[in-house]
């Protein structure tokens, strides 16, 4: 599998999990209870995914904060749409996501390059 692939596929799963969360939490706190342990601060569950991504794009320590910052506005795009047994509900939204977040990589890259 290649770097694009194993980043998107890493993305999607994200984004899934992060539907899956939240949807978690929305259901406990409209049921009137408090969540369980593992839903009880379920924005905070994550994966590290996002470090994974990071290290594998290899994003300049400059434009982290902004690549952090898109990733985390994919993440609450995902909650816009029907979550599906499957992942392949989101796939083109992990495609947007690392094309967005591939654009900020290159272009600072090529922005470092220049200096």
């Amino acid at each position: 599998m290649q770097n694009k692939e194993l980043v998107i596929s890493l993305i999607q799963q994200d984004l899934k999990h992060h539907q899956l969360i939240i949807g978690l939490e929305n259901i406990s706190s409209k049921a009137g209870r408090k969540a369980g342990a593992l839903i009880r601060n379920g924005s905070d569950l994550h994966l590290d995914i996002l470090d994974l991504c990071f290290d594998t794009m290899k994003v300049p320590e400059s434009v982290e904060m902004d690549w952090g910052k898109t990733y985390t506005n994919y993440m609450n795009k995902a909650l816009r749409y029907k979550i599906d047994a499957t992942a392949e509900g989101i796939r083109q939204l992990a495609e947007l996501c690392y094309t967005h977040l591939k654009c900020i990589v290159d272009l600072e890259i090529e922005r470092i390059e220049k200096v």
